[in-house]
């Protein structure tokens, strides 16, 4: 969080400050085990998603050349709303991560987040992500 942050201090590290989190790898291609591989065909990886018991998103993107998947948050991390703090951190650089991002949408999120951390704007209202989370930036890990 943004007190441990601080205290272990940041200024040789990058932070990412937006995108979709990895949140495990797992072996054996999620598709071959629902529909049979296509690797041979096409390599360069599939993206689908899987739905929890309570029917929140979590996204999957495969590596057919080694089969295995890489499973993301399905809600965007984005400290946009954070930039006072995460500049008090003076991180060497900040990174924005993008995945599954449209063309679009990842030009609307580098414009604003320039905006706001460069420049000091407030977060376009038009920002707003319907879902989003701050990560452990304020609640920490118990």
């Amino acid at each position: 969080n943004f007190q441990e942050l601080k205290t272990l201090g940041i200024t040789e590290c990058d932070m990412i400050v937006y995108g979709y989190q990895p949140l495990m790898v797992s072996a054996q291609c999620l598709y071959e085990n629902t529909s049979g591989c296509s690797r041979c065909k096409d390599s360069k990886g599939k993206t689908g998603f899987l739905l929890d018991r309570i029917g929140k998103k979590f996204y999957v993107q495969t590596n057919c050349g080694s089969c295995y998947n890489t499973i993301y948050n399905g809600q965007r991390l984005s400290l946009i709303k954070h930039a006072a703090e995460v500049s008090e951190l003076n991180p060497k650089n900040i990174r924005l991560d993008f995945t599954f991002e449209t063309a679009r949408e990842t030009e609307q999120v580098i414009t604003a987040f320039v905006d706001t951390y460069r420049y000091g704007k407030k977060p376009d209202s038009k920002m707003e992500m319907a879902e989003y989370t701050t990560g452990h930036f304020k609640r920490g890990i118990e």
